[in-house]
């Protein structure tokens, strides 16, 4: 038997029926996700599904109907073990159990049973906000290699949390248990790690997390949301203040208030819808923060030739959402460089150039492993 959510319940697979359908090696999973909202409106979610990257691989992603006009991230094997499903609006009508997305995972093989979980890291509803994780109920359950199904749990109290009872084998909730430990002590390590850096990249509430309801916040000062307008803007510290502008405009155009909302005499740095979608890319693991805070950082990120036969480098320093310098190789950082009268310039560090309207554009090389540095010379 399936088990229904209850309100802020999360629920995969099917709503009735098997859970999951069976499935083979090769063969690909869909997997829907759904979220219970009761009576209240949905505004924000941040839910994270854990699975064996052994016995499934996260292939795609698509939002479901009744959130496509919303803003929506799905990220998938980021690490690999993990799909992360955002939503930022400040208000929505959406309600009731709603189906968020749906993820396909292609079969690996491997046991006969592996687990998929989901954790809420925030929800926001016309009625509650929660900023402390939870494991999902409903949500709980095993691929089966064959068919098996679950049993339907007690309920606790109505929108309580409650451990649900599932038929499975001991080994079966070993690597459950196991996964959600995971899940668990990598969220807390990635909280140790803001909480005890300071100031925070992208905590505009100054709560001092980075997450999706800084990334509302920010659709509200673009907005001029009540409570967020140039009024309140003598209330923002001064990092807070450049957390409005993670694109950087300020920088390239610190006089100017083209950018900014209708009618705003405040200055910069100020908030735009772009500097919103740009934070929520950097939350779901798409983009990167650049710490560039005065003109002379600019200037710093530029050693210029001693002659007119010298070498130019241009280097900057990027960092992830946590605010740690990134070391991937799956991070990439392309400068464009304006000119006119250098476009067949010999580039010894950095790649792929390519001319533009403008000048020349380059990748370059990195990132520094200890610094996040890109550098093309």
């Amino acid at each position: 038997a399936n088990l229904r959510p209850r309100a802020n319940d999360v629920d995969l697979g099917n709503t009735y029926g098997l859970q999951f359908a069976p499935a083979a090696g090769g063969e690909v999973l869909e997997v829907p996700v759904w979220l219970e909202t009761g009576s209240a409106t949905l505004n924000v979610f941040d839910i994270v599904l854990g699975f064996s990257p052994e016995h499934l691989t996260a292939t795609a992603c698509s939002v479901g109907s009744e959130w496509a006009a919303y803003g929506f991230t799905c990220t998938l094997n980021d690490p690999p073990d993990e799909v992360l499903l955002t939503g930022v609006e400040i208000s929505t009508d959406v309600q009731g159990l709603v189906q968020l997305a749906t993820v396909s995972f292609t079969v690996q093989g491997g046991f006969a049973t592996t687990p998929i979980t989901a954790t809420v890291q925030g929800l926001q509803t016309s009625s509650s906000q929660i900023d402390e994780e939870y494991a999902a109920v409903a949500g709980q359950g095993e691929v089966a290699l064959s068919s098996r199904r679950r049993r339907l749990a007690e309920w606790g109290q109505p929108g309580t949390p409650v451990e649900a009872e599932l038929m499975t084998t001991d080994a079966e909730a070993s690597a459950r248990s196991a996964l959600v430990a995971r899940r668990r002590g990598g969220e807390a390590q990635r909280r140790s790690l803001q909480e005890g850096s300071g100031e925070v990249l992208g905590d505009l509430n100054a709560d001092g997390v980075f997450n999706t309801f800084d990334t509302q916040d920010l659709k509200k000062w673009a907005t001029g949301y009540p409570g967020y307008t140039m009024n309140e803007i003598g209330g923002l510290s001064d990092f807070q203040r450049r957390q409005l502008d993670p694109t950087l405009d300020f920088l390239s155009a610190p006089d100017s208030t083209s950018n900014c909302p209708t009618g705003w005499t405040a200055g910069t740095p100020c908030p735009s819808p772009l500097d919103a979608q740009y934070l929520q890319y950097v939350y779901a693991n798409f983009l990167r923060f650049v710490k560039l805070e005065t003109q002379a950082d600019v200037s710093a990120m530029v050693t210029e030739p001693e002659s007119a036969e010298g070498t130019l480098a241009v280097t900057v320093a990027v960092y992830d959402k946590l605010g740690v310098p990134v070391s991937s190789n799956t991070t990439r950082v392309r400068y464009e460089l304006g000119t006119a009268l250098n476009q067949g310039m010999q580039v010894t560090l950095g790649d792929d150039t390519t001319l533009t309207q403008d000048g020349v554009l380059v990748t370059a090389a990195g990132p520094d492993s200890a610094t996040g540095a890109f550098t093309m010379s």
